[in-house]
């Protein structure tokens, strides 16, 4: 009986939708739902049905470590009737690479079914993104990165054969949102911030110091930017 419960609960785990995660978040809190997200298998999961009236395919990429309530709030409200909500789970622990060629090799096998794609990725998410954009699609996909180390570190760069970025492809659309480094916890001890990065095709912004009364430090960032992006379509 043990064996099939588990069995039952790993599909459901797989099959992970949009309101489960929202009863959960309403019931007992970000910090338990956000464990829904952390069970998830590596790959991409759909969050909804596929419906004819969406056309447009938002994947969420979390960082490196991530707990998963970071993500509660914006994967609820990111849930618009026009998109289809994805996230896509990958093991953090190493280099980049995996993930940036999995996800695109999702984008390319999806695109035909979307008029538009736009990636949202925080912190090593971010920086899963940033690399994706530089991609030619053959069509235009529009990457947000917050928090995100873009310079990489001696180690990423070193043993994968990071380089940060340069340029984005001309088809695609860049946002890189940066947190203040001193108030950010992942960044303020470094001696330069990771996040200053010029990229060709890029626009970069600094986010304020708070957000809703609270410092807005690095896993606050991707809640702000929901709201943002909510405000744009407004």
């Amino acid at each position: 009986m043990r064996l099939i419960f588990l069995f039952l609960f790993s599909l459901n785990l797989f099959s992970l939708d949009i309101d489960d995660l929202r009863t959960s978040f309403e019931k007992d809190g970000a910090f338990v739902a956000g464990k829904i997200l952390t069970k998830l298998n590596n790959g991409l999961h759909f969050l909804e049905k596929e419906r004819d009236f969406q056309n447009t395919l938002l994947i969420a990429i979390h960082g490196r470590g991530t707990e998963g309530y970071e993500w509660v709030y914006p994967l609820i409200n990111l849930d618009k009737e026009n998109n289809r909500l994805s996230f896509y789970r990958w093991n953090t622990i190493g280099c980049p690479n995996e993930a940036i060629r999995k996800i695109s090799l999702e984008i390319d096998r999806l695109k035909e079914k979307y008029k538009k794609i736009v990636l949202v990725g925080q912190s090593y998410g971010g920086l899963v993104v940033s690399k994706i954009l530089t991609d030619d699609f053959d069509f235009k996909v529009e990457g947000h990165f917050v928090a995100a180390p873009l310079k990489g570190n001696f180690l990423i760069r070193t043993f994968c054969g990071y380089t940060p970025p340069r340029k984005i492809n001309k088809n695609n659309l860049g946002f890189n949102w940066m947190t203040i480094k001193e108030l950010d916890g992942e960044f303020r001890n470094l001696k330069s911030d990771p996040q200053l990065l010029e990229i060709e095709g890029v626009v970069a912004k600094r986010l304020p110091e708070e957000y809703n009364g609270n410092r807005l430090g690095h896993n606050w960032s991707i809640s702000w930017l929901t709201d943002h992006l909510n405000s744009k379509q407004n």
